[in-house]
């Protein structure tokens, strides 16, 4: 397998740079099978107690995204 190249890496930790997630936030957002900025929305719902509407939310766009590919 070949490495990813050099500047699609520079551009995820950019991003992970970007969201503040290169530390524990990072490993929480990491747990979750989506765009990095729909995991911080869904781990940062939780300081809100608007978990449920921000997962069906974050649902939807992981749906639209993936149908534009």
């Amino acid at each position: 397998m070949d490495p990813p190249p050099s500047d699609a890496l520079l551009k995820a930790l950019e991003l992970l740079f970007a969201l503040s997630a290169l530390n524990k936030l990072g490993e929480k957002i990491a747990e979750f099978p989506l765009d990095p900025m729909l995991s911080k929305m869904i781990v940062a719902s939780e300081k809100y107690k608007f978990s449920d509407g921000v997962i069906s939310t974050a649902a939807m766009l992981s749906i639209v995204s993936r149908a534009a590919l």
